[in-house]
C-alpha cells in the first residue's frame, strides 16, 4: 500500500481503498491501523456501510472515526454476521436488510459529510428496476427523517 500511495502521490490522484465484505479490512478502525503505516495524504477511506454493518462494527462510531479521510461511500444493505450464520452481504434492497442507514444519515449530518455516494445493489433478478427505485426512495425517506436533501429527485425513473 505504500508504494502504490507513492505511485497515487506522483499522479496526483487520491488511492481509496474500499472496506471489504471480507475479515481482512472490513472496518475503518482497521483502515485506520493501515493509514498510520502507509502515512499519506494520498490514501484514503471508501467505506461500504453494508460491509461495516455486516461485520457488527457500529457504522456512526467507524464513520466519525474515519470522517476526514473519507472520498466517498457504498450504500449497501447486508444482514450481519452471527455465530451460526456467514452473513449476507449481497442482493438485499436498500431497507430489506440490518443497516441503520437513519443512524449513518444523522452521523453524515452531524459530521457536516459532504462525499459522493454510491447504492450498490446487485440485479440477478427480473426487478431490478424496481429495487432501484424502492431503494432510492427509500434513502430518500431516510434523508428526510436526518431533516437532509433528498438524494435523488422525486421522478419514478432507474
Amino acid at each position: 500500500m505504500k508504494q502504490a500511495a507513492k505511485m497515487a502521490e506522483r499522479a496526483g490522484v487520491m488511492l481509496a481503498v474500499e472496506i471489504m465484505d471480507t475479515s481482512y479490512l472490513n472496518s475503518l478502525s482497521k483502515f485506520e491501523v493501515l493509514n498510520r503505516e502507509v502515512n499519506s495524504p494520498f490514501f484514503t477511506a471508501y467505506p461500504d456501510v453494508g460491509n461495516i454493518s455486516g461485520w457488527n462494527y457500529d457504522v456512526s462510531t467507524e464513520l466519525a472515526l474515519s470522517m476526514p479521510h473519507i472520498v466517498q461511500i457504498h450504500l449497501k444493505d447486508t444482514y450481519k454476521v452471527t455465530a451460526d450464520y456467514q452473513g449476507q452481504f449481497r442482493d438485499l434492497v436498500i431497507g430489506d436488510g440490518d443497516v441503520d442507514f437513519d443512524a449513518i444519515f444523522s452521523t453524515l449530518k452531524r459530521t457536516e459529510c459532504v462525499v459522493p455516494m454510491v447504492i450498490e445493489m446487485w440485479a440477478q433478478d427480473e426487478h431490478w428496476r424496481e429495487n432501484i427505485i424502492t431503494a432510492k426512495q427509500r434513502l430518500n425517506q431516510v434523508c428526510a427523517r436526518a431533516t437532509m436533501p433528498a438524494l435523488f429527485a422525486a421522478e419514478n425513473a432507474a
